[in-house]
């Protein structure tokens, strides 16, 4: 947090399409962080060739994925000897990462652009700050941009999912001694 802040004053503001635009000077740098997007000068200035990165971007601070990472963040300090939070962390971060992919592929339709996009800051990117940008997960979301899913296949998974908490909740909710005094009622009315 120390260092973003020191990067925000540190940095040229603009105001662009209602967000805080914080213009950095490291290069092929981008990342966005509560509702300011830091981002690259040079990039910034190309930004209408570069629309797909600025959707990314826009789409994790119109769902806060922020609120989630500081969340997990807190929960490492709490849990830092517990390994279920780490994988959580990276968990989350994917889902993150696909959730904006999944928009911007929406929005413009151009899988093989915005793959050689995200393949060009690959190869660019060398700065902690945009740990998004690494080989393993740009080639999990490359696959997760292939995969269709059927409607239907997510109605049924929504249904099961459902049943599956009613049951459970059902479950937890009956205790040994509800089902006891059931079992005399009923042994009482014969």
């Amino acid at each position: 947090l120390v260092k973003i802040k020191r990067l925000y004053q540190q940095s040229e503001k603009e105001i662009y399409d209602e967000l805080i635009v914080c213009k950095i000077s490291k290069p092929h740098q981008v990342f966005s962080f509560w509702k300011t997007v830091f981002i690259d000068r040079n990039l910034f200035e190309t930004i209408s060739k570069n629309e797909t990165i600025w959707i990314h971007e826009k789409t994790h601070i119109v769902q806060r994925h922020s609120v989630d990472v500081l969340l997990v963040e807190l929960c490492k300090i709490v849990f830092w000897f517990h390994p279920m939070v780490y994988l959580y962390e990276r968990h989350i971060k994917m889902n993150h990462e696909y959730l904006a992919d999944e928009t911007v592929l929406k929005q413009t339709n151009d899988v093989k652009a915005y793959q050689y996009k995200l393949l060009d800051y690959l190869e660019n990117s060398n700065s902690s700050l945009a740990s998004t940008f690494n080989f393993k997960l740009t080639q999990k979301r490359f696959m997760m941009m292939k995969n269709q899913t059927n409607p239907t296949i997510k109605t049924i998974t929504k249904v099961f999912v459902a049943f599956g908490i009613i049951a459970t909740t059902t479950f937890v909710a009956c205790n040994n001694d509800d089902v006891g005094q059931s079992t005399e009622n009923i042994e009482s009315k014969k």
